[in-house]
């Protein structure tokens, strides 16, 4: 079993809880146990897009509630808008009675509040599991170049199963690549499946045309690739911030994070708020992944609101 965790507001935990690895906006920390394999997954502080993209990545939450900031509750309602339904709460100078009204309504509140101890946690992830839902797909992370290798990405299988071998299209260019090889936990192995973080040697591209939020998939057809985004649209009741025509955003779509334009904001024949963007680069659309519309330029709560495309 492998398990990705986002690790929030707790800048030492991941060092408790397994071996620093890749590094950059977002910090990987990794620890296998026998046939079991835990990824902990921090992001920079600072950066929205980050958080995001970090939450986006995991399974699981693991975030530390040491006050009742903004901060801590713009972190609670990205999980909630990305539907991460399974978490721990590390409580610090607060108690449940004071963080519960916070939670509620949010899938936080079903979190489970467990003590900073590396067994205590470990314990309560084991009763988790990794989220895999079609199409086939690897969503990558980190892009690079290996001398003697080529082409190094790094990313989890979100869906099916890759092999050695495997031609896969790279979205959104459209590219054809093959798979080399496949490593996980530096091991090569023959094939990787839903729930593994995996490094894939490809041939077919140069890891200077891959970035965040590429897709590889052996089923092109079954996403959409579009500038121009339309979303069935739940506001964040906490947004102090304008929506409207001309406004510029940010659109978090599964890994990718990208300006965008609001190009309409109506109301549909079915009752329900439909908010139109345009992206400044294509955006792969995942199905059945929410979709995160932000301004972090705005004092305050960043997070405008959510929906799923149309």
């Amino acid at each position: 079993m492998t398990l990705t965790t986002v690790i929030l507001n707790d800048p030492e935990l991941g060092r408790l809880l397994g071996k620093r690895g890749t590094t950059s906006d977002i910090t990987l920390y990794n620890r296998k146990m026998g046939e079991e394999i835990f990824i902990f997954v921090e992001p920079s502080q600072e950066k929205l897009g980050a958080l995001l993209q970090a939450i986006a990545m995991a399974d699981a939450a693991i975030v530390r509630v040491d006050a009742l900031t903004p901060e801590i509750g713009e972190m609670l309602l990205a999980l909630d808008m990305l539907g991460k339904k399974q978490g721990l709460l590390i409580l610090d100078g607060v108690v449940k009675e004071q963080v519960l009204p916070v939670l509620r309504g949010t899938v936080a509140e079903g979190y489970a509040i467990v003590e900073r101890d590396f067994n205590a946690i470990i314990t309560e992830l084991r009763g988790f599991s990794h989220e895999s839902r079609p199409p086939c797909r690897v969503e990558v992370d980190h892009a690079f170049t290996v001398k003697s290798v080529g082409t190094v990405v790094l990313g989890n299988v979100k869906g099916g199963k890759i092999e050695k071998h495997m031609k896969l299209t790279l979205l959104p260019q459209g590219r054809e690549v093959l798979v080399r090889s496949i490593q996980i936990q530096d091991e090569n192995v023959a094939h990787a499946e839903a729930g593994d973080r995996v490094g894939l040697a490809l041939k077919g591209i140069d890891s200077r045309e891959i970035e965040r939020g590429a897709v590889l998939t052996p089923e092109p057809e079954s996403f959409s690739v579009s500038r121009e985004v339309e979303l069935d649209f739940t506001p964040c009741p906490y947004f102090r911030g304008e929506l409207k025509t001309g406004i510029k955003c940010m659109l978090s779509a599964g890994l990718s994070y990208r300006a965008a334009v609001i190009k309409d904001l109506y109301e549909a024949d079915d009752n329900k708020l439909r908010l139109v963007v345009e992206a400044e680069r294509h955006v792969v659309l995942i199905p059945g992944v929410s979709i995160v519309i932000a301004r972090p330029e705005v004092r305050g709560l960043r997070l405008a609101g959510s929906g799923s495309v149309v």
